[in-house]
């Protein structure tokens, strides 16, 4: 799977810190590991990073802007206290400004649906005369810290708080002897997440499992870019025979992953699909596992579902199509191939 999730009922410090070492990450109160994303309905490549703040220290920029907003606002450091209706007034007012698809409620970013608090977490506050305009919320571990979240009031967007949150968390982290920063994955090509790099120079989990210096990184080598170039091939030899078939984004590839009784259904989120000139009912899809094969051409079976989204008292739902694969009729690393069995898999 390109996503897998994992519910701890219990995580002691030293786990959460093997767990980040592996590239995992909280969300809500479960932990998550992607390799891609469909971020605004874009496919992106999810890479992993973190800070060593062994050598680090903050830049004169950096310094400058710490102070700036320590002389602007009231600053705490400490552990998270849940506040309620103050915590959602914000959420609401950042979710509806800022870009990307995110819980509806800031309860529900922190504890998931119906989870309780597992880990040890701590809380950058920013008051202006008392009121809450930002927040951000970050995980103790034995070696390292994870941010998890943040928001802030949009009114006060140009005092640059959200990128001061992560500041002040490497800077009380590193001063009490944390090794490492996790603050989740960045996309490649999607400007949302390059705020993380501004605070150094970090690195980056390559798919070996190896951290490295982004200064290795090559962007050429995307797992979404070789994805979507291993069935745009075959989509062409496809459409040069004469057979009709379509690269499109399956949403639904996470439903194996988040629901257990869904095991077994299609979890791929890039897929091709043929329209066969006989019998319509059967569909038949291509797929290609990054980063090294092999294409798979399957007989998938459409069942009708829905997708519920927001919470209990504000719920949407809207059709959806799930594809369970009902039979493996190729296997091959050619396209060459894997056209030939196509085409006869059409007639």
């Amino acid at each position: 799977m390109y996503t897998t999730f994992h519910r701890p009922t219990v995580i002691t410090p030293s786990q959460l810190d093997a767990w980040l070492e592996k590239g995992w990450f909280r969300i809500g109160a479960t932990m998550m590991w992607c390799r891609l994303i469909l971020f605004n309905g874009t496919l992106r490549s999810t890479v992993w990073t973190r800070l060593d703040m062994a050598d680090w220290s903050p830049r004169k920029s950096q310094r400058k802007l710490m102070r700036r907003v320590e002389r602007d606002y009231d600053v705490t450091i400490e552990p998270f206290e849940w506040v309620g209706e103050a915590h959602e007034d914000i959420w609401t007012r950042y979710r509806a400004a800022v870009r990307g698809e995110r819980p509806a409620t800031a309860r529900e970013a922190l504890f998931g649906h119906g989870g309780g608090q597992l880990f040890k977490t701590w809380q950058v506050t920013m008051r202006r005369h008392g009121a809450l305009v930002g927040w951000s919320w970050f995980d103790v571990g034995a070696s390292a810290v994870q941010s998890v979240l943040a928001a802030y009031d949009p009114r006060h967007a140009d005092d640059s708080l959200g990128y001061a949150t992560l500041l002040f968390e490497i800077e009380w982290a590193r001063s009490r002897g944390f090794r490492y920063h996790y603050a989740g994955y960045v996309m490649p090509g999607e400007p949302a997440m390059d705020y993380k790099h501004r605070v150094g120079a970090l690195e980056f989990l390559d798919e070996r499992d190896q951290w490295r210096p982004w200064s290795t990184f090559d962007p050429n080598a995307l797992p979404s870019d070789r994805l979507n170039q291993q069935l745009r091939a075959v989509e062409q030899g496809l459409t040069a025979r004469g057979v009709p078939a379509t690269v499109r984004t399956y949403e639904m590839y996470e439903a194996a992953a988040l629901n257990p009784e869904l095991a077994g259904y299609l979890a791929d989120p890039l897929i091709l699909t043929i329209e066969p000139r006989q019998r319509p009912t059967r569909s038949l899809v291509v797929t290609w596992r990054a980063p090294g094969g092999p294409f798979r051409l399957l007989q998938c079976t459409p069942t009708p579902g829905y997708l519920r989204t927001g919470t209990a008292d504000n719920a949407s739902v809207r059709p959806v199509e799930l594809l369970l694969p009902a039979r493996l009729l190729f296997e091959t690393n050619h396209v060459d191939d894997l056209l030939v069995r196509a085409e006869q898999a059409m007639r």
